[in-house]
């Protein structure tokens, strides 16, 4: 059973001190005096069963017939690109209106984004603001957050609650249980549920003890990992979502969308390749805009080179090649999972077929985001940010093609499709 929520306090810094359960910050401080090669904070004691993904008894009320309202309210943390925005739209008929009532986003650059493409009513650079000032946004139709993951993934620190920026997912109980939206879509890494299960489980049992103000169980709490090369897109890109739909609006029982028996391919999405030919990656030094590699890119460019030589029937596949580690990874007929670390960078991911390095407009498309999903021409007007900056929100950012389906199943719980 949860610890019984309370209030996280504030500090000396201003930031929050959240009272996370007792085996994360048992970890927490473990991490710290444990030798380099074992820094992560996973457990290495006996295994520790999850809870049910599905909620063990669910109240729905009356079914009702489906009622689409003319206004749906939105509000976010750790907000990035507000994938939630476009995901809901283009579920609902145009007359609906959309609104962002709540955002928070620490980092200045994202919410200039934000600011211009969003236009949220309330933008507040940390979602503690929001827990310390008193403010309540009321009867909103779906919150999204998604807490930083670098600490509970499983190609990053694994150091969990002990790095500052993993703790901040103890917040999302207290945020949900203050404001009670209608329904969430809580989103992190494949890490988290199979490396930190008592910290995922204490996640999930906070979120299922949250009550109405009438002392019954406030949420439905489901949870499932799902990739986004199943609903449509080419990306391997495993990520574990909770859904929680407030039981005094449940109708029926939610059910998880259905994978897609087949995507797009790499060239169907990306565009047509650029030349017939293939250059020898061997001799490749510069871009196609002349800019220069560095040597981690050439140096896994040969690599990769090496496994065409070796196996020349895959040479008129086409693959996805990671070039910004520090050995080189490539996926046929997809692209491998798409990172904030990775797409920063302008060299990372080469597309063989295309014989080229893919760009901030490619990895749009590969996170499901279409060209107008946030407003008529912002492709062109996406432009004037730098590489850097939309790589990193993309890299960050929930897959669009699943959270609209994901959205779809919630809004025919609800009773709203």
């Amino acid at each position: 059973m949860a610890p019984r929520l309370s209030k996280p306090r504030a500090t000396a810094s201003g930031r929050a001190k959240t009272p996370l359960p007792a085996a994360t910050e048992t970890e927490s401080r473990k991490a710290t005096k444990r030798p380099a090669s074992d820094q992560g904070g996973a457990s290495k004691t006996a295994k520790t069963t999850l809870l049910p993904a599905e909620p063990g008894k669910v109240k729905l009320i009356a079914a009702q017939p489906p009622n689409t309202p003319a206004e749906v309210t939105l509000a976010s943390d750790c907000s990035g690109l507000c994938t939630e925005g476009p995901a809901v739209r283009v579920n609902l008929p145009s007359s609906v209106n959309v609104k962002h009532i709540y955002t928070s986003e620490i980092d200045s650059n994202f919410r200039k984004f934000i600011s211009e493409f969003v236009k949220p009513q309330q933008l507040e650079n940390d979602m503690e603001n929001t827990l310390h000032l008193g403010r309540v946004w009321f009867d909103v139709d779906l919150y999204a957050v998604g807490s930083p993951c670098q600490s509970w993934s499983l190609a990053g620190s694994k150091s969990g609650a002990a790095d500052s920026r993993g703790g901040l997912m103890a917040l999302i109980p207290f945020q949900i249980e203050k404001h009670k939206p209608r329904s969430f879509i809580s989103e992190n890494v494949k890490g988290l549920p199979s490396l930190f299960p008592k910290e995922f489980n204490w996640l999930i049992q906070a979120l299922r003890d949250i009550q109405l103000p009438n002392g019954e169980q406030c949420y439905n709490v489901y949870y499932k990992l799902l990739d986004t090369q199943h609903f449509g897109i080419p990306q391997h890109r495993e990520r574990v979502y909770i859904i929680g739909i407030r039981r005094d609006v449940q109708v029926k029982h939610f059910e998880w969308p259905v994978p897609f028996k087949e995507r797009l391919t790499l060239k169907q999405l990306l565009g047509n390749p650029a030349m017939e030919w293939k250059c020898n990656l061997r001799e490749k030094t510069h871009d196609v805009d002349g800019s220069a590699l560095s040597s981690t890119a050439r140096k896994n460019l040969i690599q990769f080179q090496d496994f065409l030589d070796k196996n020349p029937a895959k040479q008129d596949s086409d693959f996805i090649v990671d070039t910004g580690g520090s050995s080189a990874t490539w996926m046929e007929d997809k692209c491998p999972c798409l990172t904030a670390t990775r797409c920063k960078g302008k060299h990372c991911y080469w597309w063989h077929q295309g014989q080229r390095f893919l760009t901030p407009t490619d990895f749009f498309l590969l996170q499901g985001v279409w060209p107008g999903a946030y407003k008529p021409g912002d492709v062109e007007e996406l432009q004037r940010f730098p590489q850097r900056v939309l790589g990193h929100m993309i890299g960050n950012a929930m897959s669009v093609c699943v959270v609209r389906r994901l959205v779809r199943c919630i809004f025919q719980a609800r009773g709203i499709l």
